[in-house]
């Protein structure tokens, strides 16, 4: 087994480092890194926030799954009922649309995303081929954040913004690098395209 019961003060740390990410969406938050030394990054987010009370799924990593739901005791179901959902690839546009976004009446139900992120988080000068920037906007945004994304990234960004548009519905993001890096992206954050260089498909 890969992965171990996270302790109450580990939890917290993990947890505060997510909360951040959300609070200013765009902004890179950093897992603990003794943790992120001892264990894969992205299965902290749902070592921490999962339990018996909760359902989840990891559909590309059925092993990681079966550890993660024997460490916290969550009931793994569909990714479309359940209410963690963790990929290592981005997923695609019938997978994110298909996600659970809650109700009008509970949209505290909808999808809390963890998604591995391999995209460098400043800009390369001069850009990458197959790349973008992308504008961020909403509550806890500060003017002038934006990701440098390629084009498997904007196209779930897109497939994303599809999800988030029926508010107060939709799915929140946790975007997680390999070194325990994080970028939140609750569904009240807006995403538009800047500048393109190089092709890449999809919009916001």
């Amino acid at each position: 087994m890969r992965l171990s019961t996270l302790t109450s003060k580990e939890s917290t740390l993990v947890f505060r480092a997510l909360l951040t990410a959300f609070a200013f969406p765009g902004r890179v938050s950093q897992l603990p890194r003794e943790l992120v030394a001892r264990m894969p990054a992205l299965c902290l987010p749902m070592l921490a926030l999962t339990d018996i009370e909760t359902t989840m799924c990891a559909p590309d990593q059925p092993e990681l799954q079966a550890e993660i739901a024997t460490i916290t005791g969550a009931r793994t179901v569909a990714s479309r009922e359940a209410q963690f959902v963790m990929h290592d690839a981005m997923p695609t546009d019938e997978t994110t649309l298909n996600l659970h976004r809650g109700t009008t009446y509970q949209p505290e139900l909808g999808c809390r995303l963890v998604v591995a992120w391999n995209v460098p988080t400043v800009p390369a000068v001069p850009p990458l081929p197959d790349s973008t920037q992308l504008r961020l906007s909403g509550p806890g945004v500060v003017s002038g954040t934006t990701l440098t994304v390629n084009s498997a990234s904007a196209a779930f960004l897109a497939a994303r913004s599809v999800a988030n548009s029926r508010p107060p519905m939709g799915i929140d993001c946790w975007l997680v690098s390999a070194t325990g890096e994080v970028i939140g992206l609750p569904r009240t954050t807006h995403i538009a395209a800047m500048s393109f260089a190089g092709s890449v498909p999809g919009k916001n």
